[in-house]
């Protein structure tokens, strides 16, 4: 992760500014689907490299989430009735279980056994930090004004670390069939 932190960064720049202007949306666009594309980079290459099971990305506008067996990771943009990408929010969780199931179609089926709902395992919630596109990067509401800044690669890779091991501890909870 980058160590720099918020003065570091974006030094004396207003970075608000570009952040409140039309040019940002379509800048927080590309930036979320550049994350959105290192998240599912990252988990191909660790599925091949250690031979793990495949993972299901499901996409929309503003959300992706991925299911890798018994663990899941959702991203949402999150942004205010201001739609401004100044007070839009990223929310990033971990899931133990299946994440943003759809209803069953069947309703008229109440006695169907359900599984267990999803338990989140972590979360960050991120704001994005850029004097300009270029310069995008995410900060970590947990750090305060003087925590690092990530860019999307480096969120991406911690996410992905942080999913694997969760996932290898779920694994090794499972019961071993045999």
């Amino acid at each position: 992760m980058t160590a720099g932190t918020f003065p570091e960064r974006v030094g004396d720049s207003d970075h608000r500014s570009f952040l409140t202007s039309p040019r940002a949306a379509s800048a927080c666009r590309r930036e979320l689907d550049r994350l959105n594309d290192e998240l599912s980079r990252r988990l191909s290459e660790l599925q091949v490299a250690e031979s793990l099971e495949p993972f299901n990305v499901r996409a929309a506008l503003d959300r992706w989430i991925v299911q890798w067996g018994p663990v899941s990771l959702s991203v949402v943009w999150l942004q205010t009735s201001r739609d401004t990408v100044s007070d839009g929010e990223l929310l990033v969780i971990a899931w133990r279980g299946v994440a943003g199931r759809r209803l069953s179609q069947s309703p008229e089926r109440p006695e169907a056994a359900r599984s267990p709902s999803a338990v989140a395992l972590w979360e960050e919630i991120l704001t994005p930090i850029a004097p300009d596109e270029a310069g995008w990067a995410w900060m970590p509401k947990s750090g305060g004004d003087n925590g690092s800044l990530w860019s999307s690669a480096e969120l991406a890779a911690y996410c992905v670390q942080r999913l694997h091991s969760e996932y290898g501890r779920a694994m090794a909870e499972e019961p071993q069939a045999g």
